[in-house]
């Protein structure tokens, strides 16, 4: 087992053992351990990767036992003070300072650590690489490679390409919430549509049920000859249940739909989700610029920071207001120069349809769009209007 080495060197010395995943394995503390008696102790856990230490200025004991053991040594760049060494330990119950110090050491290691490793388990998880976690992480430490490319390249013996730029993590980060996020949405709709699946059939059951009484008793009121009261009573009966019918298949017809709006919630939600897997920008297609046309794409996405695109041509202040209020991240199409205005004005990026339409990439429900490729656009828009605003004010001003 591949272990974290806390050591608090001195008259009494202290040893705290995690592995290298962050379990605490034990602690150790006696009065004048030598050299030799601290690496029993320290193997008799496992062959430890990283020696640490409390104190800016590693202990020369430390040195020594890391040199041993061929441990890379760990030091913060200041010496851990008493509180944050009390709060770093408080869980694991030292029974006296040198055990509290020898485990804050490696505590404060993991936390300097611990999005690298997380993000070095993402990685591995997601290439059903976790089994080489404890060796490729002891690669990086001890600087036998120097990113997670090179420590596979040598286990596995051929060059894996995996970008890990501190950009790079941070998009794919976002990305993977994005993933997360729109995959719980997707099964919390999916549990929902499957829960009125059930109380459709249950509907339609009843309503066979019913019509099966129906038939029923207006078969037994042509066989059969009765009392004026009785066929009154069976008549009114009968009523009852074409009523009760009659609000079941409402209320079916009802379900229906809702299943239809969920089925399509969740076409749209995949669709979007496989898009931005593919690393491309889903684009909104609304076919007119109208209200009603507005409040349907409302109703249907998630429009805040999205990119629209309107395929007729876009005129009338109030229409938008209205969809600055949406607040999309940008829209796409023939605007006019006051709708313009009032767009860019709110931080909408308004993009002339004449400059991307080439570069979309239709689907069913999206169009798509090269996120770089997008970037670029914004940015060349973001020049045009500050060059167009800077001319009008030379012309009024100067």
């Amino acid at each position: 087992m591949k272990t974290v080495v806390g050591i608090d060197p001195g008259i009494t010395t202290a040893i705290a053992v995690f592995t290298l995943n962050g379990n605490f394995l034990g602690v150790f503390s006696k009065k004048g351990m030598g050299k030799a008696e601290v690496i029993r102790k320290i193997l008799e856990y496992g062959s430890p990767i990283v020696i640490c230490t409390d104190k800016k200025s590693i202990p020369k004991l430390v040195e020594e036992i890391a040199s041993t053991l061929g441990a890379f040594v760990y030091a913060p760049d200041e010496d851990l003070k008493v509180k944050e060494k009390k709060e770093f330990s408080a869980q694991f119950k030292p029974r006296n300072a040198h055990e509290r110090d020898a485990i804050a050491a490696c505590v404060y290691f993991f936390k300097k650590h611990s999005k690298k490793f997380a993000r070095i388990d993402n990685i591995l998880k997601n290439m059903k690489l976790e089994h080489h976690s404890e060796k490729i992480k002891e690669l990086i430490l001890k600087g036998e490679a120097s990113n997670l490319s090179e420590a596979l390249e040598k286990i596995l013996g051929k060059t894996m390409e995996i970008r890990l730029s501190a950009k790079q993590h941070k998009v794919e980060s976002k990305h993977v919430r994005k993933r997360d996020a729109l995959r719980e949405e997707i099964e919390a709709l999916q549990r929902k549509l499957e829960v009125a699946q059930e109380y459709i059939r249950k509907l339609e059951k009843r309503v066979k049920e019913l019509e099966e009484q129906k038939r029923i008793l207006l078969r037994e009121r042509l066989e059969e000859s009765k009392e004026i009261r009785e066929i009154v009573l069976r008549d009114k009966e009968i009523e009852f249940r074409e009523n009760l019918i009659r609000n079941l298949r409402k209320e079916l017809e009802k379900e229906k739909e809702i299943r239809q709006q969920l089925e399509k919630k969740v076409k749209l939600l995949e669709e979007e989700k496989y898009i931005e897997a593919k690393g491309m920008i889903p684009v909104i297609k609304i076919e007119t610029f109208s209200r009603e046309c507005l409040e349907s794409v409302k109703n249907s996405f998630r429009v805040f920071n999205k990119v629209l695109y309107f395929h007729a041509p876009c005129r009338g202040k109030t229409l938008a207001k209205y969809l600055a209020a949406l607040k999309p991240r940008a829209v796409i199409g023939e605007f006019g120069e006051e709708e313009r205005e009032i767009l860019e004005e709110s931080g909408v990026m308004v993009i002339p349809k004449d400059e991307i339409k080439d570069k979309l990439v239709e689907f069913s429900e999206f169009f798509a769009i090269n996120s770089g490729y997008l970037e670029r656009i914004v940015k060349e828009e973001k020049r045009k209007s500050f060059l167009k605003w800077l001319e009008s004010y030379k012309r009024r001003f100067l």
